[in-house]
């Protein structure tokens, strides 16, 4: 029997496995924060001809499931946390293609509660170890260019602001214009614990 004969006689597999997507959660900066980070990456892609991307830390990414799953984990995930302060410390590079040129974010035992949170909530204990940042430029690039372009970075970027929503988008593809915005929850941890107190 054909594969294509198959699928056809099988279509409540075929649709089980289109609604199995990918996702990643967002930090996101807003208001001057924002307009900051989105210049400079702006200012870079098109120096240097990389593409353009919105200013974000990535909380957790490569979840692999149904969109309703992944909504309802993350609004759990949401419930639990109380807003949380990132700290962009130093610029970095690295021979990755996603972790090109970026601000490094300070480790506080907040951040990294809410990573290790967010791993459990999802089923994720085998992941990649957690090195939270901002990306300013994505790409392959020599060297010898990404430490020009960071030491020409202004100072301004050391700059800090406070999360207290999550963002979930669907990855569609490695190009930023395949990241969608599905939903966006508000951290009710702090509000939680004062209706206990």
């Amino acid at each position: 029997m054909a594969l294509s004969e198959q699928a056809d006689r099988q279509p409540n597999c075929r649709a089980s496995f289109t609604l199995m997507k990918t996702y990643t959660l967002w930090l996101e900066p807003t208001g001057r924060t924002h307009e900051l980070l989105a210049t400079t990456i702006a200012h870079l892609s098109q120096e240097h001809g990389g593409p353009l991307f919105d200013p974000h830390v990535t909380l957790l990414g490569d979840i692999d499931g149904r969109e309703e799953t992944a909504l309802q984990q993350t609004e759990q995930l949401a419930n639990a946390l109380s807003p949380i302060d990132l700290i962009l410390t130093v610029p970095a590079f690295q021979d990755q293609h996603f972790q090109c040129v970026f601000m490094r974010i300070e480790e506080t035992s907040t951040l990294l509660d809410a990573h290790a949170h967010a791993r459990t909530v999802f089923h994720k204990e085998a992941v990649p170890p957690f090195m939270p940042h901002v990306s300013l430029l994505y790409g392959l690039y020599p060297t010898s260019l990404k430490e020009q372009i960071i030491g020409a970075l202004p100072a301004s970027l050391s700059v800090q602001f406070t999360a207290s929503v999550v963002t979930v988008f669907r990855v569609e593809g490695n190009s930023p214009n395949d990241w969608h915005k599905v939903q966006t929850f508000s951290f009710r941890g702090h509000d939680r614990q004062q209706a206990v107190d």
